[in-house]
């Protein structure tokens, strides 16, 4: 199988003695169409890896540690800009928190324009 996103290319298999051959087609895709790929940019054999900010693997798809991180190691929040920027980390783990929504509607209310930040228990 290959999954294309934007920039990314990801060529897997369920079976590993397919993987050259799904490989081998893949390249001569893109050589038919001319597209050229950074050497430096590509990796082969990865059981797992980083991509568009999750960790891929053999497993699915797991939230990526550094966001979780990024999160937890956030500084108390004073102003607006800082529920922005909690707001925007939660929106890339949204995938990962049930009822995120749901849970982050004071956080989201804080963010109206025509209300005061005032900061509460809630």
């Amino acid at each position: 199988m290959v999954a294309v996103y934007v920039d990314d290319i990801i060529v897997k298999t369920q079976v590993a003695d397919e993987l050259v051959a799904t490989q081998c087609a893949t390249f001569a895709n893109l050589k038919w169409f001319n597209i050229k790929l950074n050497p430096e940019k590509c990796t082969f054999g990865v059981p797992k890896g980083k991509l568009l900010g999750y960790m891929v693997s053999e497993r699915g798809i797991e939230a990526n540690r550094d966001k979780i991180a990024a999160i937890t190691n956030i500084r108390p929040i004073r102003r607006v800009k800082g529920v922005q920027r909690l707001a925007g980390c939660l929106a890339v783990l949204s995938w990962f928190i049930a009822r995120l929504g749901e849970r982050g509607l004071p956080l989201y209310k804080l963010l109206k324009k025509f209300d005061t930040f005032v900061w509460t228990e809630e």
